[in-house]
């Protein structure tokens, strides 16, 4: 009698965890392996069974039951999210309950937003304001980065005065639309944190990483072509190391809001800090939101004996120069 007894348990508790298995079992693995993703749409009201049915039908699951089974156990039912998801053959059943409670997927829901490399918080706010979200409330909370300290500890040697303008990585993201303006500035501190502070650090730098970045935003609105970014960072600093000004045509671009090929005297005699033609040194604060490739020319310049560089407009050739009279030849030949 023990024995039969013995034996039912032992039943009951292999078929608890073959149940479970059925759960876990990453079915799409073994039957489409390969395959492309298959996108399910999930009806507003839809109930759990609902949900296994329209999985099974997909071949994602091998059980219902047992997809219910795990729903119930780990407290998921009436938190599935209606929508149309992409979900990959060889999840396992908890993955797929995951994506569709979490929405990590859904094709209905998220929002894909591009900012370009060199964008300030203006055009960045202008984009987001298209898309549905407060470009207003975006720039109000981008000028005060202390709020954003506790999270991302690199911003506390900011200067008091400093925005967020240089550290809202560019890059394409996608939002949920329900997302609040700060969970979108945290989401592009964390691309700077996970992409650009790692080049910074390694550098070991001198420098602070607000000066660092700086340049590398002048740099960004200066020079297209990536390979010559770090001669134009070499000229940048000669010119610091012996005062002279950068007479940079990306800072005035910046008190300007407008891009001209080439400012005339009146532009030239703007009364900001931000003209590095009227002021030496580097201007207040970062004049855009950089690249990976500005941001390593900032922290490895080369060295040159140049003190001039210009850009023809209509070839995109750099000129470079020793002198102010090589640079004023150079600039015959751009036709400027």
């Amino acid at each position: 009698m023990k024995y039969v007894v013995f034996v039912f348990l032992g039943c009951i508790f292999l078929g608890v965890l073959l149940f479970w298995a059925l759960l876990m079992r990453p079915y799409g693995q073994i039957v489409y392996r390969g395959l492309d993703p298959v996108f399910v749409t999930i009806e507003e009201g839809s109930d759990v069974w609902d949900i296994a049915g329209v999985l099974r039908e997909n071949r994602l699951l091998s059980s219902e039951g047992a997809f219910v089974f795990g729903a119930w156990k780990n407290d998921l039912r009436g938190k599935f999210r209606a929508g149309t998801f992409r979900i990959d053959p060889g999840l396992s059943g908890a993955e797929i309950a995951y994506i569709l409670t979490k929405n990590t997927s859904s094709l209905q829901e998220d929002i894909r937003i591009t900012f370009p490399e060199g964008w300030t918080l203006v055009k960045i706010a202008d984009r987001l304001e298209a898309n549905g979200f407060s470009g207003e409330e975006f720039l109000s909370l981008t000028q005060n980065p202390q709020t954003f300290v506790p999270t991302f500890p690199f911003l506390a040697d900011l200067p008091q005065e400093a925005t967020l303008e240089g550290f809202l990585f560019p890059d394409t993201y996608l939002f949920d639309p329900e997302s609040t303006t700060q969970e979108i500035i945290e989401k592009m501190l964390q691309a700077f944190e996970k992409k650009a502070l790692p080049l910074y650090e390694e550098s070991k730098d001198n420098r602070s990483l607000f000066e660092v970045i700086i340049l590398a935003s002048i740099i960004e609105g200066e020079v297209r072509i990536d390979e010559e970014r770090k001669e134009v960072s070499g000229i940048f600093t000669n010119r610091l190391a012996i005062d002279m000004a950068l007479q940079s045509d990306a800072t005035l671009t910046y008190v300007m809001e407008e891009k001209k090929i080439q400012h005339g005297a009146d532009d030239l005699a703007i009364d900001s800090l931000y003209n590095t033609y009227k002021y030496p040194g580097l201007p207040p604060g970062p004049v855009s939101n950089p690249s990976l490739s500005a941001i390593e020319a900032s922290l490895y310049p080369q060295e040159t004996p140049y003190l001039y560089f210009l850009n023809d407009p209509k070839t995109g050739q750099t000129y470079f120069a020793k002198d102010f009279e090589e640079h004023k030849r150079n600039k015959v030949k751009a036709g400027l």
